[in-house]
C-alpha cells in the first residue's frame, strides 16, 4: 500500500512496513541518537536490506508524512475558507433581504403619504370652493 502511494522501487510488504513503523514509533522523538538506534534495529530485523535501502524507505516515509500533512492543511484551509465564504454569502443575502424589505416599506410609506396629500389637497380645494361660495353669498 505504501509502495503505491510513494511510487518507489524499494519494496517492503505491508507487514514489513507495519513492523518498520511500529519499531520507529517505539523510540521517542526527543531521544538522543534515536535515528541511529532504530536504523540499527531495522538492520537486525531486515538483514537482507542494506542500510541505504532502509534510509531510502525512511526518506519516502518522511515524504509521505509531509505530503499527508500538507494535504491535511490544505483541506483544513479549504474547509475554513468555504465555511467563511458560505457565512459571508448568507450574511450578504440577509442584508439584501433586509434592504429590499426596507425599500418596500419606504415605497408603501411614500404611496400612503401621496394618498394623504391627495386627500388633503382635495379637502383644501373643496374648502376653497366652499369659502369662495360662502364669500360670494355674504358679499
Amino acid at each position: 500500500m505504501v509502495d503505491m502511494l510513494l511510487g518507489r522501487n524499494f519494496q517492503l510488504s505491508d507487514e514489513d512496513h507495519w513492523f518498520y513503523q511500529a519499531l520507529v514509533d517505539q523510540y521517542p522523538g526527543d531521544l538522543s541518537g534515536r535515528r541511529t538506534l532504530y536504523l540499527d534495529m531495522l538492520q537486525r530485523h531486515f538483514p537482507h536490506k542494506s542500510r541505504h535501502d532502509l534510509v531510502e524507505h525512511e526518506k519516502y516515509c518522511d515524504q509521505y508524512r509531509f505530503a499527508k500533512e500538507q494535504q491535511r492543511i490544505l483541506i483544513s484551509s479549504w474547509s475554513k475558507n468555504r465555511r467563511d465564504f458560505i457565512q459571508k454569502a448568507v450574511l450578504t443575502v440577509a442584508e439584501a433581504c433586509a434592504t429590499h424589505e426596507m425599500e418596500n416599506m419606504l415605497v408603501k410609506d411614500r404611496k400612503k403619504q401621496q394618498e394623504v396629500c391627495a386627500d388633503l389637497q382635495a379637502k383644501v380645494r373643496r374648502f376653497a370652493e366652499g369659502a369662495s361660495v360662502f364669500a360670494w353669498v355674504f358679499a
